[in-house]
């Protein structure tokens, strides 16, 4: 998605990983939920369980960002 700014999966031990993924100004949060999702769908092809989902907004050059940061656990 091209409004994606940044996007980062931090590996967290056996089978498990934090997705952060920040987007522009015009992005909603169900927007990068959708890519969330995808990402965690790729990571854990035999599906996941998600732990935690978190959306929250920064301020970047005087602009608000929406951030939306969890953790998946894949199952085996």
């Amino acid at each position: 998605m091209d409004n994606v700014r940044d996007f980062d999966v931090f590996p967290m031990g056996k089978n498990k990983h934090r997705i952060y993924i920040r987007g522009n100004s015009l992005l909603s949060t169900s927007d990068l939920k959708e890519v969330w999702y995808k990402k965690a769908e790729e990571l854990c092809p035999s599906g996941y369980d998600v732990e935690e989902i978190q959306p929250s907004n920064i301020t970047m050059a005087g602009y608000n960002k929406p951030v939306l940061q969890g953790i998946v656990t894949c199952k085996e």
